[in-house]
């Protein structure tokens, strides 16, 4: 379903109205790198490519090509590009995977183009050094907006239960796998551990069930995953990621039991008596 401008402009100026972004956060500052040094790639585009939030972070093409940007450029991104438009993608292609990590995105036959211009310097989920999935400087993989991809529910987002054939598996821009597409468009998103660890489940063509705090709108559907298996009747807990990745589980247990205990510091060693002063 194509989705016109004008709804596409209405549900963006809400979200602005309702975040209260001011116009000068919206402006693109003058690109330090030149995009055309890096290969282009031609494609149609299917869908937008959304974070468990519901935000925007790149597209998918027509032929499963993932695009990222980071999150901080989604509101550019959905202002000038709409499914079924055919870019041009300026950015560094993975080697093995259907996946690039962009710097700018243009419809083709228009000026209109969107561009990182923090360019190689920035992190995978945007700005260089910006936190992500709860850890300082992009040392998590799997992508995501600032103060954690992995989020807690709040009021936007809803319980929400998805079921269908998965169309293909969906990656991090570091190529991490994280999650799945399903064939109605839905993006169900996992911990990139725990999506490694059941990829021979994630498989295209798989049916799944999942259970979820997500997002619908007219950017698409999204759901993090709490629950997923093959059925309904069959369905597997999935914990939340632990605190920072360093308190990360072995392989095999990501289940989040909660914050670690304490670590207090060492007591310090009495102090030892003053010596006595010479007469």
């Amino acid at each position: 379903m194509k989705i016109s401008h004008a709804v596409m402009g209405a549900a963006l100026l809400a979200t602005a109205a309702t975040l209260a972004v001011p116009q000068c956060a919206l402006a693109q500052p003058v690109a330090v790198y030149d995009p055309a040094q890096l290969p282009a790639t031609r494609g149609q585009v299917q869908q937008y490519s959304l974070t468990p939030r519901g935000g925007v972070d790149g597209l998918i093409l027509k032929d499963g090509t993932q695009v990222h940007l980071p999150p901080r450029l989604g509101t550019q991104l959905v202002a000038i590009v709409k499914p079924g438009d055919t870019v041009v993608v300026h950015g560094l292609k993975a080697q093995s995977l259907p996946l690039i990590k962009a710097m700018s995105v243009t419809v083709e036959g228009t000026n209109k183009t969107v561009t990182d211009a923090m360019g190689p310097n920035a992190g995978p989920g945007g700005r260089a050094g910006e936190r992500l999935n709860g850890a300082p400087g992009g040392g998590a993989p799997g992508g995501g907006a600032p103060g954690g991809r992995w989020s807690r529910p709040d009021g936007e987002r809803q319980m929400q239960t998805a079921e269908g054939r998965i169309k293909q598996p969906l990656y991090g821009p570091r190529g991490d796998l994280n999650g799945v597409l399903l064939e109605d468009g839905t993006q169900v998103h996992l911990p990139p551990p725990r999506a490694q660890a059941m990829s021979q489940d994630l498989k295209p063509g798989n049916m799944l069930v999942v259970q979820g705090f997500g997002t619908s709108s007219v950017l698409g559907r999204s759901i993090e995953a709490r629950k997923i298996g093959p059925s309904a009747d069959k369905l597997v807990e999935i914990g939340g990621p632990p605190r920072s990745w360093a308190e990360r589980p072995g392989p095999g247990h990501w289940r989040h039991q909660g914050p670690p205990p304490s670590q207090s510091a060492p007591e310090a060693a009495p102090a030892s008596p003053p010596a006595p002063s010479k007469p």
